[in-house]
């Protein structure tokens, strides 16, 4: 049955729920839940929610800003991801590329009355795509950009032809034909279809290149950028219209995610994030960007991510309130866009090692 926030004492919610997503007599579930549904708030399911307990924290607490009763379900492939001890409920889901992946998930969004649907990484995005229509059946949304900005985002190299088109400076790749006698090292490798910077690396000289090389003839092979890193979180609404770009300079990253950050106000990175995100075809919510700005002032985008990214919570405190107007639009409102335009500048986060200490035997039910 429905379950909200209002009068749930905080003991009850520390022992959450965590029971696995049922699978079976999917379309039977799914018909029923959908002639039995009662009214609720805006409950939001997160997929592959992993370890984004930061950025489940800011939707409950746009739920709570908003006075909505609604749920935040965490669905994820594994047992023991950290968001399954945050949200209000936590779900146990095939992953993203098993049959039963999708059959799943628009079971769990019918039973669960969800309305909102929030991926978080890159794999799973052009498949859930591909079935917006089945959720939109069932009132569920996904915040999810179109299939063409999905394509660009997730194959580097169409990343690269795209921001070429645009004219918007990229790195230099270096042809398979010039491998041989390439002499610029070190040079940066990475996959064409890599998320969360695996496989992504420095090679130094051209016997580790060759090495590489074998191992994954498909690497892409690029100049080696200097200057300040930039990650741009951008904001586009459900009609297309961009509004707003916040950058955070990249201070230092730990596997592939920032762990030190701090907001800047570049209007050269605004703008060029801006011109960017328009151009997409078909980009929805959140999109994150990333590029290096030289000493000169030079600008070079590497990469398109249109989804959330890892350190999104910090433009959220610099108040771009990504989840609150999610929430908002989905309800038909208009978010306080100037409020994130008008962000904090110089504004920093500081990741720490922290714990959730649980009893093993509470995941059981989800293994």
């Amino acid at each position: 049955g429905a379950r909200s926030r209002v009068g749930v004492a905080p003991t009850l919610l520390a022992n959450r729920s965590l029971t696995p997503a049922s699978c079976s007599g999917l379309a039977a579930s799914r018909r029923a839940s959908i002639a039995t549904m009662t009214i609720r708030g805006t409950s939001i399911l997160f997929t592959a929610a992993g370890r984004r307990v930061s950025l489940v924290r800011q939707f409950e607490a746009a739920l709570r800003a908003l006075g909505d009763g609604g749920l935040c379900l965490t669905a994820d492939a594994g047992a023991t991801a950290p968001t399954h001890q945050v949200g209000h409920k936590a779900l146990r889901i095939p992953r993203f590329d098993h049959a039963d992946y999708i059959p799943c998930l628009l079971d769990i969004c019918a039973r669960e009355q969800v309305r909102l649907l929030v991926p978080l990484i890159d794999p799973e995005l052009p498949v859930l795509a591909q079935h917006r229509s089945a959720f939109a059946a069932i009132d569920t949304t996904l915040l999810l950009s179109d299939p063409a900005t999905l394509a660009i985002g997730n194959d580097k190299r169409a990343t690269q032809a795209f921001l070429t088109v645009i004219g918007v400076a990229t790195p230099r790749t270096i042809d398979a034909p010039m491998l041989l006698n390439a002499t610029d090292f070190p040079v940066f490798v990475k996959p064409p279809d890599g998320s969360a910077s695996d496989g992504a690396l420095i090679v130094r000289d051209l016997d580790e290149l060759r090495w590489r090389l074998r191992q994954r003839p498909d690497l892409l092979v690029q100049q080696l950028l200097s200057g300040a890193e930039y990650t741009v979180d951008v904001w586009v609404d459900p009609h297309g219209v961009v509004r707003c770009a916040v950058p955070r300079r990249r201070l230092e990253v730990r596997a592939g995610e920032v762990s030190k950050g701090v907001t800047v106000r570049d209007a050269a990175i605004i703008a060029l994030s801006q011109r960017i995100a328009a151009a997409l075809p078909g980009a929805r919510g959140c999109l994150t960007l990333q590029m290096f700005k030289a000493p000169d002032g030079a600008l070079t985008v590497i990469e398109i991510n249109p989804r959330f990214g890892g350190g999104f919570p910090l433009s959220g405190h610099a108040g771009a309130d990504f989840p609150l107007w999610a929430l908002q639009e989905l309800r038909g409102e208009t978010p306080d866009y100037a409020r994130g335009q008008a962000f904090r500048d110089g504004l920093m986060m500081l990741r720490y090692d922290d714990e959730l200490i649980v009893d093993a035997a509470s995941l059981e039910s989800l293994s």
